[in-house]
């Protein structure tokens, strides 16, 4: 959750020459997009059951971005260090992880509705106690590390098997996967300029504010959905039954292996971008621009055909490594920012197609088990991200090259795994 995921506004790099030409502007483009989904999906927005969870998904990320993009740079301007930063994160991820199972019997036991209300009112203590951090007070600190976590696990784990449950499309999920992912994205794209305009002309206080009652706000389009049964009814699979064979694991792999990479996409770059360039617009850019990306991608590749999945995450593995390989030896301005828009495009190829397959898969098996183990398999492999980081003492370059390694490592597992997909795809 407190992954900021991201957007851009174009005026931040018009030129003149841009605003006087003939024709629509970028933002004319991103709205007739935007239009475009919209018409396609309003009867589904305001009527289906996966509609109302589309428009909850999109009110949360509007107000969750408003902040989350800044929350490692309020931590540095309290006068926490680096060391103490990464620290925090590490402590994050390493109570996340057990509160995964928490979140499987909470949602068993109330269901997933009670559920996500819950992990949004922890999201709203989170920001609650963030409001009042101070420098050198690691006793919040870690209650907000604690907060974040319970959060994160609870909505998550949730969020996930119920989106499974309103899913029509339990055979092919891409297509509903790549409109959950258009709404998170365009909820991404104002949300964080917003926020830079409020901390340059308002404060902190006022942003964090408005991101409580935002993210309060998403919980309503949830409390109308009457006609789907948000708890399961089977025992679940024990461990050893839902991961019987490599097969079983590999998407699971897949997926912490890209949590990696999103970690350091999302946290330590813009952390980066704020050192070398010490102001919070540069920062507010990130995520705007990654939202973009996103939405526009997966507008256009949202129902991939299952026998391109695997040679699009090979691509996209193969592109992000490159590009992450590159930012070692280049950080000039335009050069990042444009890496962000390339890192964009190449993650929506392999994120679309692993969540497909390991949500496919495990709504056949044990879909509240799959969501947590999607879960807590990411946050683990991130909590060993983290620990690197802080044994190896520097932050920015040995980050950039495990970031590196985990998605040649994703590309490899993936290759490795072509011709067994292939031989599946053919027999069905």
């Amino acid at each position: 959750m407190l992954h900021p995921l991201h957007s851009l506004q174009c005026h931040l790099y018009r030129t003149p020459h841009v605003h006087d030409r003939q024709g629509p502007t970028c933002y004319d483009e991103i709205m007739q997009l935007y239009h475009f989904y919209h018409l396609l999906h309003t009867p589904r927005m305001l009527h289906g059951a996966l509609g109302r969870f589309d428009t909850a998904v999109w009110i949360r990320v509007f107000g969750q971005s408003l902040v989350a993009v800044f929350i490692p740079i309020f931590l540095l301007r309290l006068s926490y260090t680096m060391g103490e930063v990464m620290r925090f994160y590490l402590l994050y991820m390493a109570i996340n992880v057990p509160l995964n199972l928490l979140a499987r019997w909470a949602t068993r036991r109330f269901g997933a509705i009670p559920t996500i209300a819950a992990g949004l009112v922890a999201e709203i203590a989170f920001f609650v106690l963030l409001f009042q951090l101070t420098p050198a007070n690691w006793p919040l600190l870690i209650a907000l590390a604690a907060a974040a976590a319970l959060s994160d696990a609870l909505y998550w784990v949730a969020h996930l098997y119920f989106f499974m449950r309103v899913s029509p499309n339990d055979d092919n999920i891409s297509g509903d996967m790549s409109a959950l992912e258009i709404a998170r994205q365009v909820g991404g794209i104002i949300a964080p300029a917003i926020g830079a305009a409020v901390l340059l002309f308002s404060s902190q206080r006022t942003l964090i504010a408005m991101s409580i009652v935002i993210i309060a706000l998403s919980l309503l389009p949830l409390l109308t959905i009457r006609t789907i049964a948000d708890r399961p009814t089977t025992p679940p699979l024990p461990f050893r039954a839902f991961f019987a064979g490599w097969d079983d694991a590999r998407d699971y792999l897949a997926r912490s292996l890209f949590a990696i990479h999103a970690t350091a996409e999302g946290v330590i770059l813009p952390l980066f971008i704020y050192i070398t360039f010490t102001t919070i617009e540069s920062v507010a850019a990130v995520p705007i621009i990654v939202a973009i990306t996103t939405a526009v991608v997966t507008f256009f590749t949202g129902r991939m055909e299952r026998r391109y999945r695997t040679r699009s995450i090979i691509i996209g593995s193969l592109a992000i490594a490159i590009t992450w390989l590159l930012r070692l030896a280049f950080d000039a301005p335009f050069f990042l920012y444009g890496t962000i828009f390339l890192v964009g495009f190449f993650s929506v190829l392999v994120t679309l197609p692993v969540d497909s397959n390991l949500l496919e898969a495990g709504e056949r098996k044990d879909a509240l088990s799959a969501s947590m183990y999607r879960n807590m398999f990411g946050m683990a492999a991130r909590m060993v991200f983290f620990a690197l980081v802080i044994l190896l003492t520097e932050v920015f370059h040995v980050s950039f090259i495990i970031a590196a390694g985990s998605m040649l490592a994703l590309a490899a597992s993936a290759i490795v795994a072509l011709p067994r997909r292939v031989l599946v795809v053919q027999q069905t």
